[in-house]
């Protein structure tokens, strides 16, 4: 339903008692009859945005407010009227948010906006204007521009003070005195411009009459009263004052602000005598309420290092310090593992820090530092156990992962602490890849026996004075490994028939022995030598015959003839020439060239027959003509001591029907001469 003129009034009345005297606000009804809109104007700092969007402190601000249909079920609606600079205030309304309800006044509204305008009050979140919210966080050490005093009223007139002496007569001084008050100059409020409700007649009424003897000794009396409780008043309110700031100053938020509260309370009771004093109090009471260190406290951030943090944050580095101060007093008496524990849980507890200073994380990386510092010697203490007791693998991971880990340390700590780790790694390395290569030589594994011997003897060029003993050990054993494993290469190669192979690794053997005659004490050198070489021939002559066999089948005579002949040479240049197995391969060998070679003149002289038959049966059969003689045909028959007997036959055309011609022909390689031959001959 509507707003009636009545309430109307009732509404206005209510607001002009409330702040007709308040220094800092003044009412103006709007128009209409009755209207239903009204402005306020404060007098406090505030600011403004002009024209040029420049930002601007202003003492003055005007707002429009107007009730709605429903008021005051529904909230009124605010809109400024001169430029607000506010997070909440745009041109067309104030957000006052969750601010109106049932229980809210519109003198309680006003108020509000002031407190708005003053900066106490202003939004950061879903805010009218984006740009003043990034001013206000920009600037908080500037809010509030002012703390007013809405309850405040003008200032009170002030008594006059009288001497003793000018005491007296009392009744030629009261009409003085009372004029004098009446003609003292009032501090004027905010012009307050007729309205539609105040159009009444003000009764005015004189105080001359009041001041006769006996009240102003009541008055006097009163005042002393005034006085007492004020003082007593203001006392209170600077104890609780105190109180305030003690507690803040122990970091005890709640209590702080609830002292502060209760002073403000106090000196705000102060009504009339002493208001400089205790306005300044209040000023000052206000300003704690608002400091930054009360509010951030108040939401649980503490101040640390000129920033404010969490008080979880707070609670986190403190632990943290602790946990690092434990670690470096571990580490300082050498408790590595102890002094690991705390390092990690330092650094556990500073990861979950959101807001850590600079200073924070330094010491963090420092931590991080020591704490991989910490887990070297651990690990170094850890090898050296492992090498006492004989585990030598696990002594190996250890070391190796200590030295690891220390070349990422920074260069004046990484430098003397591979000095303390490597010459044990070195000698743990050492022994671990000695005893593997005893290990796999027990097994008849030479090739990993020979690796880990070099391994081993690559780690003793890095100790500064290996054992003697296991030296020279660890040279025969793999002098030896290498051996074997040459000769058994050897074998199982000549076994696969793959001789080439089987006598590098025999060649590799014999060059072995040589080579370590003097480490090898226990092995007869000479007579493996012997054997070796023996086995060698053997494979190399296998490997001739073989090609020579190829090079037969192939028909490539020639380079049969010079491998038999190699083979030859071979065996006679041996130590094991006299041997009947080698003088057999000598004969056998011998015998095959003289085979080839015999082979080359039949296929030589059957060459000759073919390409020449026709002149060798006209020769001895003059009846057959040149062109009807076809289809030669030439073989080999026998041996004639040292000459060779081949058969040749063609076919003569010329005697009206095919006639196979016949005869044999002999060739001396001696005189290299061909004849005919007869059964006779």
């Amino acid at each position: 339903m509507g707003i009636t003129t009545r309430q109307l009034e009732t509404i206005f009345d209510e607001l002009n008692e409330r702040f007709k005297t308040n220094p800092h606000i003044a009412i103006r009804l709007g128009d209409g009859d009755p209207p239903k809109h009204f402005e306020v104007t404060y007098a406090i700092k505030g600011l403004h945005q002009n024209n040029n969007k420049e930002i601007q402190e202003a003492t003055h601000h005007s707002i429009a407010i107007t009730l709605p249909f429903g008021f005051p079920h529904f909230p009124p609606h605010c809109k400024p009227i001169s430029a607000i600079f506010h997070p909440d205030f745009d041109q067309a309304a104030i957000c006052i948010g969750d601010f109106w309800n049932k229980n809210s006044t519109l003198p309680d509204l006003i108020i509000h906006i002031g407190n708005m305008i003053s900066g106490q009050v202003f939004s950061t979140e879903n805010a009218f204007n984006k740009e003043a919210v990034i001013w206000y966080g920009q600037h908080k050490d500037h809010l509030p521009f002012e703390i007013p005093d809405f309850s405040t009223e003008s200032p009170a007139l002030e008594f006059p003070v009288f001497e003793e002496d000018t005491f007296t007569p009392l009744e030629s001084q009261k009409t003085d005195a009372v004029e004098e008050t009446e003609a003292a100059p009032k501090p004027p409020p905010l012009k307050q411009e007729p309205t539609f409700f105040n159009k009444k007649p003000v009764k005015r009424f004189s105080i001359r009459g009041l001041f006769l003897a006996g009240p102003v000794v009541i008055l006097m009396i009163l005042l002393c009263l005034v006085l007492y409780f004020n003082n007593s008043r203001y006392q209170q309110a600077q104890t609780l004052y105190s109180a305030c700031q003690a507690l803040l100053q122990k970091n005890s938020f709640a209590g702080a602000n609830q002292k502060c509260n209760e002073a403000l309370s106090a000196v705000r009771g102060i009504k009339f005598l002493g208001r400089d004093q205790s306005v300044t109090l209040a000023n000052n009471i206000q300003t704690t309420l608002n400091s930054q260190k009360l509010r951030q406290g108040l939401s649980g951030m503490v101040l640390r290092n000129g920033k404010y943090v969490s008080k979880n944050d707070e609670d986190a580095l403190i632990a943290f310090n602790k946990a690092s101060d434990e670690g470096d007093t571990f580490m300082a008496n050498l408790s590595w593992k102890e002094a690991r524990d705390r390092y990690q849980q330092a650094i556990t507890i500073l990861s979950k820090i959101s807001t850590a200073d600079k200073s924070t994380l330094e010491r963090g990386d420092r931590v991080k530092k020591d704490l991989e510092l910490a887990q070297v010697n651990i690990l170094t203490d850890e090898g050296r156990q492992w090498k006492e007791t004989g585990d030598l693998e696990k002594a190996v991971i250890a070391l190796e992962k200590a030295r690891e880990i220390a070349k990422s340390l920074d260069n004046a700590v990484m430098v003397p602490t591979l000095k303390s780790i490597e010459p044990l790694l070195f000698v743990t390395q050492f022994l671990r890849f000695k005893m593997t290569g005893d290990t796999y030589f027990a097994a008849r594994d030479w090739r990993n026996a020979s690796e880990n011997y070099q391994k081993a003897l690559d780690n003793a060029k890095n100790i500064q004075a290996p054992p003697a003993v296991q030296l020279a050990e660890l040279y025969e054993n793999k002098a030896r490994a290498e051996l074997f494993f040459a000769i058994e290469s050897g074998k199982e190669a000549f076994n696969n028939a793959q001789w080439d192979e089987a006598i590098g690794n025999y060649e590799s053997a014999i060059r072995l022995l040589k080579e370590n005659s003097a480490i090898l004490k226990q092995v007869n050198s000479e007579e493996n030598r012997q054997k070796l070489s023996r086995i060698m021939l053997q494979a190399s002559l296998i490997r001739d015959k073989q090609e020579v066999a190829r090079n037969l089948k192939e028909g490539k005579d020639a380079e049969a003839i010079g491998k038999l002949q190699s083979i030859i040479d071979t065996i006679t240049k041996s130590s094991f020439n006299r041997e009947e197995e080698f003088q057999q391969a000598v004969k056998e060998a011998r015998h095959s060239i003289a085979e080839t070679k015999k082979n080359q003149l039949i296929a030589k002289g059957i060459a000759y027959l073919l390409e020449n038959y026709k002149d060798i049966i006209l020769k001895n059969y003059s009846a057959a003509r040149y062109d009807s003689l076809t289809d030669p045909k030439a073989t080999f028959v026998k041996d004639l001591g040292e000459r060779l007997l081949f058969k040749i036959e063609c076919t003569d055309n010329g005697q009206g029907k095919p006639l196979r011609l016949i005869m044999n022909y002999i060739y001396d390689p001696a005189g290299k001469q061909w004849h005919f031959y007869s059964d006779t001959q």
